[in-house]
């Protein structure tokens, strides 16, 4: 026990050094503000889902019924271009019919229990192709389109330049502070993250009419302009006087 108390001492004396040197710095003039910036940049890849689904009366009729339609589906897609493929996943299982009764209708269809889906990952880059791709996506007669969404390649370059930009605003804040009560920046004497935020995976759910049905009609498909990052961060800086500034 006899070695813990100069440990502890020491302990103590270190502490209160730095209590000590953060009270002298905040003792001195100086001016916190929050930087604030956004960051605008065209997406530079769409990624697509899309799937095959096919029902039966069983669970064996639909898997049956379900491998042409896939194998159509695969052929189209490989005909893509500019666009990379993945076989996501397959299922197939028994749904339960609706609850409420749904008004009858002359070219309505039995309702199917059985259900086999697989679904698809694309990736297309430029952006700017995606409308040709879902339209011929739904020209296929077998393949919905379920999701769209927009990203960037590097978004963590993106985050920089908010961050950057952030920080200068900050600097632009605190000179005008500084100025407007006759100081000028000396030196940065804290910095503090906030917050970055990015439309990152900015998605579009898409209707079922885009969907492989013939009387489906045409949509058009279009990227959005940008993704957005913003960014923050709080900044201090110490100011002395400016002796050059004229009396106030």
């Amino acid at each position: 026990m006899r070695y813990l108390v100069p440990l502890l001492v020491l302990g103590i004396s270190a502490s209160t050094n730095v209590l000590a040197q953060e009270a002298g710095v905040r003792s001195q003039p100086y001016v916190a503000v929050q930087g604030e910036a956004e960051i605008k940049s065209r997406p530079d890849v769409a990624s697509l889902t899309v799937q095959v689904q096919t029902r039966g009366e069983t669970l064996d009729a639909a898997v049956r019924a379900h491998a042409p339609r896939v194998a159509k589906a695969s052929g189209a897609l490989s005909g893509l271009k500019a666009t990379t493929v993945s076989q996501g996943s397959f299922t197939a299982a028994m749904e339960q019919p609706p609850r409420a009764p749904v008004a009858e209708a002359k070219d309505r269809q039995p309702f199917l229990p059985a259900v086999a889906t697989t679904r698809f990952d694309l990736e297309i880059q430029p952006v700017e192709g995606i409308d040709g791709v879902v339209d011929a996506l739904a020209g296929t007669g077998v393949l919905e389109v379920r999701q769209v969404r927009y990203r960037l390649k590097d978004p963590k370059a993106q985050m920089r330049e908010a961050r950057a930009a952030a920080m200068r605003d900050a600097a632009d804040q605190a000179r005008v502070y500084a100025e407007a009560g006759g100081f000028r920046l000396v030196e940065v004497i804290a910095v503090q993250d906030g917050n970055v935020r990015t439309d990152q995976g900015l998605q579009m759910d898409l209707p079922r009419a885009m969907s492989a049905s013939p009387q489906a009609p045409r949509m058009q498909v279009s990227p959005p302009a940008t993704i957005d990052t913003s960014a923050s961060v709080n900044v201090t800086w110490r100011i002395a006087k400016d002796e050059a500034a004229p009396p106030r």
